[in-house]
């Protein structure tokens, strides 16, 4: 269920990197447009993220992860139902709506039932959801857009989301997910004393930007620089899916034996660097052998890096504001996608090549490197002062 929401929350933009080569041949969308209706979906998300997390403190998991199931569904049904890109950026509006509180309300209801030492391989499940979207969207869209077409593929997606409210839905009375009465919906950032959500919120913008061009861009690049079919460029976009849910799922499992979180931060963040520089010098890979590698790359690195915030999360955050630190850290990772969704899409408009584009991708990867290293040894100095 938990992973099912992440997988709801996520699917929008994944849905829309896939359908990209078809939106900009079919319905005349420019590559800016595509990343402008991302780009609203992830500041919608942005925007809710600091107020949705104490709201789930404030309401109960199971209240908003019904009501993040409803939302995804709709949206995709309005997207199916899009003459144009007016309507494309209000079914974003609302997919940007479970966006927000998919974070805040999953960890509200593991910490809820899940015992704390079960909780890291849980959150390791948990967070393959979002990747699931991207296997789903990879996978099956190409197909189904040979046999019924984008529209009718893309309200198809609304089906099991649907199906994952019925059980959310019965479980809104639940005792446990009875709202605060001495809680209120607090919209802000409050960090005070807090350093760790500090690093956290620099380290998910420079994963965002970097991610905002794989998530929106990787399969329209691959059919418009690459050449490649839009059968294999929507199999990338799986391939991603794939490493992340396997990322997420061993650094789950090596919760207990792992000392740094933040230096394997810093680590995941640099490694994709050399992905980027595979997708222009390939040498003696075809450009569908270095995409899927450079694929994979990406797809360790989005999925190891949600996991391990989470796990930091888990550990110095208390219960009650669970969900409020936890839409902090949301924050942060939603500025970034939105800021590169439209952003990878202007340059590429404006110089005719992916190149400037690339280049901000890799240097961000870069920076969310040394900001994960550099807490790291910052921790380390304050340990050996004390």
């Amino acid at each position: 269920m938990l992973s099912g929401g992440m997988a709801a929350a996520t699917i929008f933009s994944f849905a829309m990197g896939v359908l990209a080569p078809v939106l900009v041949e079919e319905v005349g969308l420019s590559r800016v447009q595509v990343g402008m209706v991302v780009a609203i979906y992830f500041l919608v998300g942005t925007v809710l993220s600091p107020g949705s997390g104490s709201a789930v403190d404030v309401f109960g998991g199971w209240r908003l992860l019904f009501a993040l199931f409803v939302a995804s569904a709709g949206a995709m049904v309005m997207l199916s139902l899009a003459p144009g890109v007016a309507v494309m950026i209000l079914a974003a509006v609302i997919a940007g709506v479970a966006l927000g509180i998919s974070n805040p309300v999953t960890n509200k209801v593991l910490v809820q039932g899940i015992e704390p030492r079960h909780r890291g391989w849980v959150m390791g499940i948990k967070q393959t959801g979002s990747y699931v979207g991207a296997m789903v969207s990879g996978s099956l869209l190409p197909l189904l857009l040979t046999v019924m077409g984008w529209r009718a593929a893309s309200m198809l997606l609304a089906v099991p989301m649907l199906g994952l409210a019925v059980p959310a839905y019965r479980r809104m009375g639940r005792r446990e997910n009875s709202p605060s009465p001495r809680s209120s919906i607090r919209w802000g950032l409050r960090m005070d004393g807090q350093a760790y959500l500090k690093w956290l919120l620099i380290y998910g913008v420079f994963i965002g930007l970097a991610m905002a061009a794989v998530y929106t861009y990787l399969p329209l690049y691959a059919v418009e620089a690459l050449q490649l079919s839009l059968q294999v460029s929507g199999f990338a976009m799986t391939v991603v899916g794939g490493a992340g849910i396997t990322a997420r799922l061993l650094v789950g499992w090596l919760t207990p034996r792992i000392t740094s979180a933040p230096a394997l931060m810093g680590a995941v963040g640099l490694a994709p660097v050399a992905a980027v520089s595979l997708l222009f010098w390939h040498g003696p890979l075809s450009a569908t052998a270095a995409l899927m590698v450079a694929a994979v790359m990406f797809g360790v690195s989005g999925g190891a890096w949600s996991v391990l915030a989470n796990i930091v999360l888990l550990q110095r955050a208390n219960i009650e504001q669970t969900g409020t630190a936890s839409g902090i850290v949301q924050v942060g990772f939603t500025v970034g996608l939105f800021a590169n969704a439209v952003g990878f899409g202007a340059f590429a408009d404006l110089t005719g090549s992916y190149e400037v584009g690339w280049g901000t991708v890799a240097l961000a990867f870069l920076v969310a490197g040394i900001v994960g290293f550099g807490w790291h040894f910052q921790e380390g100095m304050a340990i050996t002062t004390d």
